[in-house]
């Protein structure tokens, strides 16, 4: 574990403070006086005799001549005799001033935030080799993305081993924040993090998830990355909040993948494939090496999708949003549903074809797009 705070000595944190005190201090003040002489108006002093407009220290009226030798007959003139020009002097007064607040507020509310002022950090890293052809991947996740990819292994005959001393790895990146550097420890403390790892049935069989107190889970962010054989039987199970999906090169046999507020993408090709997001988009290129059937669904975002262009791959498409546009950029289709927001369309020969792609697509509030590479 290797903690470490933003701020990180009490001296900063008594000057910010001290400073936000006394600028505080200093606008309240500025505004109430400003703004009470200038809605209270002024008092003014007029000659006895002839009633004009008498200075400070006047002896002697300046119009009649008169010695003002007695209390001068003092009135309280309105704000509203001051005129148009105080007006919007006064206007400018408490325009400038509420821009100051809001422009100190903004530059610095990063010190004053409770929760983002101390930051702690972990890493945890997971390997082991895969001693059968099948694995499967489980990972329920929140606050940050899980990323999949696959490498080659490579055999060293002469060695007789792989050329690395693993075969998967799951890296884990944690950040936990507090309202002082112990409670942001403390947080981090307070996450368990649960893997699994066994054989099932000629199946290599990994599962991560976490306990932590569900007051604490907006304190606590967490980045997944898996890296898994490329020449096994994959089969993945995907969850996230508040966090994207990415995927690597990845082929597998079964997908399964939803978030919450974040993306899916990447390079993905599986037999069966069933990928959910709300409040983002769904960006995938499907390389269509094999045929495979993939139901995507975004809920707030836009669904990409780039795949083949060989007349060697035959697809079969059922894509409709709810308020946006499909546009289809694949040639040899016939139509039988063509609306602006609903499509369905299959390749001539479709049955015949020696690669077959079924995707059922569908969006609210977003455009779809399939393209070829």
């Amino acid at each position: 574990m290797s903690p470490g705070p933003c701020i990180d000595t009490a001296a900063e944190t008594n000057l910010s403070s001290f400073f936000y005190l006394h600028a505080r201090v200093a606008m309240k003040s500025f505004l109430y006086s400003g703004l009470q002489r200038y809605f209270a108006g002024g008092k003014m002093s007029y000659c006895w005799k002839c009633g004009a407009e008498l200075g400070e220290d006047e002896r002697f009226c300046p119009k009649c001549g008169a010695p003002i030798t007695g209390p001068a007959i003092a009135e309280v003139k309105p704000a509203k005799e001051f005129g148009r020009r105080n007006l919007w002097i006064g206007l400018a007064l408490v325009a400038i001033v509420i821009v100051a607040v809001v422009g100190a507020a903004w530059m610095f509310s990063p010190l004053f935030s409770p929760l983002g002022q101390y930051k702690a950090y972990d890493t945890k890293s997971y390997t082991g080799m895969v001693p059968v052809d099948k694995v499967y991947l489980e990972v329920d996740n929140f606050n940050g993305p899980i990323r999949v990819s696959t490498w080659e292994p490579t055999w060293d005959w002469r060695m007789q081993v792989h050329e690395r001393a693993w075969e998967y790895k799951i890296d884990l990146m944690i950040e936990a924040r507090g309202t002082s550097q112990k409670n942001a420890e403390d947080n981090l403390k307070a996450l368990k993090i649960n893997f699994d790892e066994s054989v099932v049935q000629g199946q290599k069989r990994l599962v991560l998830n976490y306990d932590v107190p569900s007051s604490l889970k907006s304190k606590i962010s967490i980045e997944v990355e898996a890296v898994l054989p490329a020449d096994a039987i994959i089969d993945l199970d995907l969850k996230s909040t508040n966090g994207a999906i990415v995927f690597d090169d990845v082929y597998a046999k079964r997908i399964r993948g939803t978030t919450t507020n974040g993306r899916i993408e990447g390079d993905v090709e599986a037999r069966n494939t069933f990928l959910s997001t709300t409040n983002d988009k769904i960006d995938l290129t499907i390389p269509c090496v094999i045929g495979g059937e993939y139901e995507l669904t975004a809920t707030n975002g836009d669904i990409s999708l780039t795949v083949s262009s060989s007349t060697e791959v035959g697809y079969d498409l059922d894509l409709s949003t709810s308020n946006g546009d499909i546009d289809i950029n694949l040639s040899g289709l016939n139509y039988s549903v063509n609306q602006r927001t609903s499509k369905k369309a299959q390749s001539e020969g479709f049955s015949d074809k020696a690669v077959q792609i079924i995707i059922e697509s569908s969006t609210s509030n977003g455009n779809i797009d399939v393209d070829t590479s």
